[in-house]
């Protein structure tokens, strides 16, 4: 395969085929200092330089636990690459594995292959039995964590969404956030007027969003309480207007749009059928 010679050549150089080489494996999926990128590749370029051993970091950044480590963007080449007398060296459990049934398979296939694994804050010999039911039963209790977390995230985002309240990163049509509520984003609502206004004349969703274009209008997005521009497309166009028509609902952007979908289908659905005469 590509990654696999691709990695080694990186790696290796000159070094003779055949030695170890040592797998320092991290992800980060939030933005804790101590599970940051930086801090991780600090550790093991550290260990790596004390250990005199061939070795290459490997990061997967913004992934999530629960995607297999053989199917994640970075770790899928480097499992490619895996050989037998290789190490393959994870910083914590939950770095490597949210799901008990990824952690055993991972483990057990690298025991078939010859590859020893090591985790930095598990001082446990994995490639004992009793090693391995250490491991699989503290990657049962990172997966039970892992859910639990999942469903108080969601039980908080259900509470926030009844009671009218900011929640997730998604937000409404016409409005913006202000606190732990909502206020009208006048600015956005001007624009959906001179959508509703160049509709009005005849024009389609996409010939108001070349519209909008040529005008320098640019569609309103907030990432982390950030302003950020882009031009508008047809679907915005499409979307904003159904919330303008809707008296703007407190509901997320893809529910109005839903909502329009379904519309549209139900009228189509209730036409007469037309006969050829």
């Amino acid at each position: 395969m590509a990654g696999v010679s691709f990695l080694r050549r990186r790696l290796l150089g000159n070094h003779v085929p055949g030695e170890q080489v040592i797998y320092f494996y991290g992800r980060v999926s939030t933005d804790h200092q101590e599970n940051s990128a930086a801090n991780q590749r600090q550790i093991f370029e550290k260990l790596g330089e004390e250990w005199g051993e061939p070795y290459l970091v490997v990061l997967d950044e913004d992934v999530s636990g629960s995607v297999p480590l053989r199917l994640r963007p970075n770790g899928k080449p480097m499992w490619d690459s895996l050989r037998a007398g290789d190490v393959l060296i994870v910083t914590k459990l939950d770095r490597g594995w949210r799901s008990s049934e990824d952690a055993a398979h991972t483990l057990r296939v690298l025991r078939e292959i010859g590859v020893r694994m090591r985790i930095l804050d598990f001082p446990i010999d994995l490639s004992t039995d009793e090693g391995e039911l250490m491991f699989l039963t503290f990657a049962n209790f990172a997966q039970y964590e892992n859910r639990l977390r999942g469903r108080r995230v969601k039980d908080v985002f259900e509470y926030r969404r009844r009671n009218g309240m900011p929640y997730a990163s998604t937000r409404p049509y016409g409005w913006q956030r202000d606190g732990d509520r909502w206020k009208p984003l006048l600015k956005e609502r001007e624009i959906a007027d001179l959508m509703a206004e160049l509709h009005a004349d005849g024009l389609g969703y996409r010939r108001i969003a070349d519209k909008l274009c040529r005008l320098g209008i640019q569609k309103i997005t907030f990432v982390k309480s950030r302003y950020l521009r882009s031009w508008y497309n047809h679907a915005d166009v499409r979307g904003l207007l159904l919330a303008r028509e809707a008296g703007y609902p407190r509901v997320s952007q893809e529910a109005v749009r839903s909502a329009g979908r379904a519309g549209k289908s139900s009228s189509r659905a209730g036409r007469a059928p037309q006969t050829t005469p």
